[in-house]
């Protein structure tokens, strides 16, 4: 796929136009079937990006990785249940001590990437902006739109040429003979993904396992086969981009309240009204009566005849001939 055919869609130029305005607001984007995303903008650069789907998790990644344990997840879960209600997860566990600040960045940044990734491969239908609308940020700092926007080139690139060496998300990786000359320096999410190769679970399985997104399990992959621990039998995929994450959200994550809004500045295309769905009318057919059928006449029931009557019967006329015979 050519560098940039990611980008056939006029966001790019939408984002441009913000940053270059020093927008603050947030960017609500819809597709051909209703779904709708948004970008956040703080002066003119992106903060936190919301698409539609599953979304990976935080505090499964940091345990994969052996950054944060069970009972400590949990307990920030609780306590941003109950205590700092609104406050996302990354930014608490930085707060509570749990987990070092540039992990959780890394994190961010990465998740910002991934959902910008998607967000340009939308069909897109209508788009509006929302001058002043806020959302809590996490502990990474905003990011200039010109950076995203050269992160989603790089990706879609490095992406195809993941594609080509370990397969799409079908394919399965398997543990080779040996541990592989550079089994040593493997990084902690190679470990934290190698642990999980079994043969059977598939590079979008080990993806979802480990917290990772699937363009981080296919570069993870593509270092192991490096290091000689690892082999794959790729499966054909013909994805141009890797596929959207689906379905799971981050558990008791809450966006801030946003703050009183100015009057809505719309930015051209405006959104347009659906084409209403308009069924034909059909012209009730008459009510046609339904024949008579004559009932059909129900003979009487036969009346069976009484056992000692016939009884009496056969005693009488076996008497008869008793008679008839001695006379």
């Amino acid at each position: 796929m050519p560098e940039g055919a990611v980008l056939a869609v006029p966001l790019e130029a939408v984002l441009l136009d913000l940053a270059a305005t020093d927008a603050t607001g947030c960017l609500v984007l819809r597709d051909q079937e209703g779904e709708e995303a948004q970008i956040f903008l703080r002066d003119g650069q992106i903060y936190s990006v919301n698409v539609p789907g599953r979304r990976v998790l935080l505090g499964v990644r940091l345990m994969s990785r052996g950054a944060l344990t069970p009972e400590a997840l949990g307990e920030a879960l609780e306590i941003q249940r109950t205590e700092l209600q609104g406050w996302r997860l990354g930014e608490l566990l930085v707060h509570l001590g749990y987990v070092d600040q540039p992990i959780v960045e890394e994190f961010v940044v990465e998740h910002l990437r991934d959902a910008l990734t998607d967000l340009m491969g939308w069909p897109l239908d209508a788009w509006k902006f929302r001058k002043d609308k806020k959302t809590r940020q996490d502990v990474a700092p905003p990011l200039t739109v010109e950076t995203l926007l050269t992160d989603v080139r790089e990706r879609a690139v490095t992406w195809q040429q993941i594609v080509a060496r370990v397969g799409g998300p079908e394919s399965v990786p398997a543990l080779t003979e040996g541990s592989g000359d550079d089994a040593a320096a493997l990084g902690p999410n190679e470990w934290a993904l190698l642990c999980k190769i079994d043969g059977e679970r598939t590079i979008a399985d080990l993806a979802l396992e480990c917290g990772f997104t699937l363009f981080e399990a296919g570069q993870v992959v593509s270092r192991l086969i490096d290091a000689g621990v690892v082999a794959v039998d790729p499966c054909e995929y013909a994805g141009e981009a890797p596929p959207s994450q689906t379905e799971q959200a981050e558990p008791a994550e809450q966006a801030e309240p946003a703050e009183p809004a100015e009057d809505n500045v719309a930015l051209e295309p405006q959104d347009q009204v659906g084409v209403e769905l308009v069924l034909p009318l059909v012209p009730a057919e008459p009510e046609v009566a339904e024949p008579e059928v004559a009932e059909p006449e129900v003979a009487e029931p036969e009346v069976a005849p009484d056992p000692e009557q016939e009884r009496r019967a056969r005693r009488a006329e076996s008497e008869r001939r008793r008679v008839e015979q001695a006379e």
